[in-house]
């Protein structure tokens, strides 16, 4: 079985490819029937093979996942997502990348592709899926912790620091729940 390796060129620390990819997969376990499912398949899938465990999530495309290839799955991802059936040969040709097909012209599996893969590639800052909040340690914050910080924001008001200890409370169940779910994929 293939070693999951997260490559150089990847934004996001690999603590956090990690987490979206075992939330990613958690979901769509929890989700099946449900048409959720296909996009964190999808995102699921794009991950997979960007750290090497499968090939290209829209084309089947094998070999080492390189930002050009990479790009291009995602573009092919975005493309699909909004109904076409296939990039131009012209893009390929820009990107340096032989040109392929999608294996799939399924919306949400497509849009889960080029979410995950533009966040991967530092296209945008959001994540496929809600990630758990991380100190240091790989430990996710307390409420305490969480409610120092926000208080911290706040101008004094005593409705807004009492708001800031409250969103702390429920941030903090998020991102042990999130974690607790990561922990059992692993």
């Amino acid at each position: 079985m293939p070693t999951a390796t997260v490559p150089a060129w990847v934004v996001p620390p690999p603590g956090s490819v990690a987490d979206a990819h075992a939330l990613t997969h958690a979901l769509v376990g929890e989700l099946q029937g449900d048409d959720r499912a296909h996009r964190h398949a999808g995102a699921c899938a794009a991950i997979s093979w960007v750290v090497g465990l499968q090939p290209g999530p829209m084309t089947h495309r094998d070999g080492e996942p390189t930002t050009a290839a990479v790009r291009g799955e995602m573009m092919l991802g975005d493309a699909v997502a909004a109904g076409e059936i296939e990039l131009p040969d012209a893009v390929w040709a820009a990107l340096d990348v032989p040109p392929a097909r999608p294996v799939t012209g399924h919306v949400g599996w497509a849009a889960g592709v080029a979410a995950s893969l533009g966040w991967l590639l530092g296209v945008h800052t959001r994540p496929p899926v809600r990630l758990p909040r991380r100190l240091p340690d790989g430990s996710t914050p307390t409420a305490e912790q969480l409610a120092a910080e926000y208080v911290a924001r706040t101008f004094g008001e005593p409705e807004a620091r009492a708001e800031a200890r409250r969103r702390a409370v429920q941030d903090a169940a998020l991102y042990q729940r999130l974690a607790a779910v990561v922990a059992s994929v692993h």
